[in-house]
């Protein structure tokens, strides 16, 4: 519950930021995107809130599917930079020692 609270709290203060900034008076105002993307609607307002709310139940909800896939990630990220490291210390030698 804990993530949906902060993701509402988020998508608030974007909204209040978004308000408080007036694109149309900048140089890039003037270009059709931006007008579109700072351009704050009630359809915009709902489509925001619904957007963090299922993106932050979905995260609480696999959890542990992500977590285990950041660290799948990070293991394969470090055997990487020691088989680099390895081939350095062997001059760029194919045959590197150790069980890597």
């Amino acid at each position: 519950m804990a993530e949906v609270q902060c993701m509402l709290l988020g998508a608030a203060a974007t909204l209040l930021v978004v308000m408080l900034i007036d694109a149309s008076s900048t140089s890039l105002g003037h270009r059709h995107w931006v007008q579109y993307w700072s351009s704050v609607n009630p359809i915009s307002i709902l489509v925001a809130l619904a957007a963090g709310a299922t993106g932050a139940a979905i995260i609480a909800a696999q959890r542990s599917v992500l977590t285990a896939g950041v660290m799948i990630a990070l293991a394969g990220g470090l055997v990487f930079l020691l088989k680099r490291q390895s081939l350095h210390r062997n001059g760029g030698s194919a045959r590197a020692s150790g069980p890597l």
